[in-house]
């Protein structure tokens, strides 16, 4: 039974005992191997040590069980841009989007994405929908978002 080694997990993460936390999940793992929340877990772990190459291959294990979990697609769109694999991560933020049409951090995300891959008439696209979508907290974003696609636009 994984559930000892996991709660052990995270009293030792909350107190920023973050590679003991880790041990703990891998013990979980091994009784537990297809638990999507123990691969859950341990890919926000790794990617708080910028371990992404080990975060992408748990959050691609949660999602091969609950492909339609939305945060974790986003976290893994997060993570693979910053691993510069932008085509791929552009089509997780579509998928994203196409799973959940209010994850506005999706469309600015996806903005990013498709701007440093130089997709800039696509970016300046999403720049703007995110800037119509955007609740009144993200109005700093919003300004950003509006911002790039100024620069961008003057750029052509």
């Amino acid at each position: 039974y994984p559930g000892p080694h996991k709660n052990l997990a995270r009293a030792l993460y909350s107190s920023g005992e973050v590679d003991e936390a880790i041990k703990e999940y891998k013990l979980a793992l091994a009784l537990a191997p297809a638990d999507p929340e123990i691969h859950e877990n341990l890919a926000q772990l790794y990617y708080n040590k910028r371990l992404l190459g080990d975060a992408e291959r748990e959050y691609k294990l949660v999602l091969q069980v609950r492909p339609g979990n939305v945060n974790v697609r986003t976290n893994l769109a997060n993570i693979i841009t910053l691993e510069a694999k932008l085509d791929e991560a552009v089509n997780v933020y579509k998928s994203v989007i196409s799973l959940k049409p209010g994850q506005v951090e999706a469309y600015y995300n996806l903005g990013l994405a498709l701007e440093k891959s130089g997709r800039v008439d696509e970016a300046v696209r999403y720049y703007r929908r995110f800037a119509e979508l955007a609740p009144p907290s993200y109005e700093t974003v919003r300004e950003n978002a509006l911002e790039r696609v100024r620069v961008l636009t003057l750029q052509k």
